[in-house]
């Protein structure tokens, strides 16, 4: 969903504490929406995905309920953590903006560390929002 995609990307963006702690790419923060970083970003990045897009019947109408991945890369000398918490701080419990629709609630799981490699880190975090 482009709205909802579009009102993470200013959440995060709009966070000087956040960008703050990220690198930047061709001018802007390094905040991938997509299943693909590129090559020559350089880290702390935040990357974010789609991961279930459901419709949910309730007493009064429908929902529907979006689950997005967040996935933090630093290097050895980074700390994902830091990262993640931030975004969680960030989402936990408050209704963003997306574009025609209510966010009625957001609730956010994790963070927890992720092993990749010896020379980068990351940790992942699931927030799932609940739109009218």
């Amino acid at each position: 969903m482009d709205a909802l995609r579009a009102g993470i990307y200013s959440k995060l963006a709009a966070d000087g504490t956040l960008t703050g702690l990220l690198s930047t790419y061709r001018t802007k923060f390094a905040i991938v929406d997509g299943y693909d970083i590129p090559m020559d970003m350089e880290s702390p990045c935040v990357q974010y995905t789609v991961i279930s897009d459901n419709n949910n019947d309730t007493k009064t109408g429908r929902v529907r309920v979006i689950v997005v991945d967040f996935t933090v890369f630093t290097t050895n000398d980074g700390d994902p953590i830091v990262i993640a918490e931030r975004i969680r701080t960030l989402f936990h419990r408050v209704a963003i903006t997306v574009s025609g629709w209510t966010n009625i609630i957001t609730e956010v799981t994790g963070p927890v560390q992720v092993e990749q490699d010896d020379s980068v880190k990351s940790s992942i975090l699931s927030i799932e929002f609940t739109l009218a």
